[in-house]
């Protein structure tokens, strides 16, 4: 996701605001041309392999969070999106469930502590 700008709060304390490029289009509301879905498996595991490069690790990823900008009806680029359980794990371990149960992988039943592979 692009950052367009990025605002400071009123006052120190507040934090920052970040202003995003709008891309109303996700993978929860339509249905890819067959064609495309090599392209959005492999833009969404480029950028899991990035943040996870970062030690973080999205825990939350679905199909609504996976934006699609498209040049009908093809698709042009996929990005991931929502960041907001977003955690940095430095010891790689996990213990917080989150997410929606559908869509979590075995791990968070499985195992007391898990790892960024909740993401694949």
């Amino acid at each position: 996701m692009e950052a367009i700008e990025v605002l400071t709060g009123a006052v120190s304390l507040d934090p920052p605001w970040l202003i995003m490029e709008w891309i109303k289009t996700d993978l929860d509301s339509l249905t890819l041309d067959e064609r495309d879905i090599p392209n959005v498996l492999q833009h969404v595991s480029k950028g899991l392999s990035y943040i996870h490069s970062k030690d973080f690790t999205h825990r939350d990823l679905k199909p609504a969070k996976i934006l699609l900008i498209l040049k009908k009806p093809r698709l042009l680029v996929a990005k991931i999106a929502d960041f907001g359980l977003l955690k940095n794990v430095l010891s790689r371990k996990m213990q917080t469930y989150t997410g929606i149960s559908i869509y979590m992988a075995p791990e968070f039943w499985d195992e007391l502590a898990y790892t960024n592979s909740v993401d694949l």
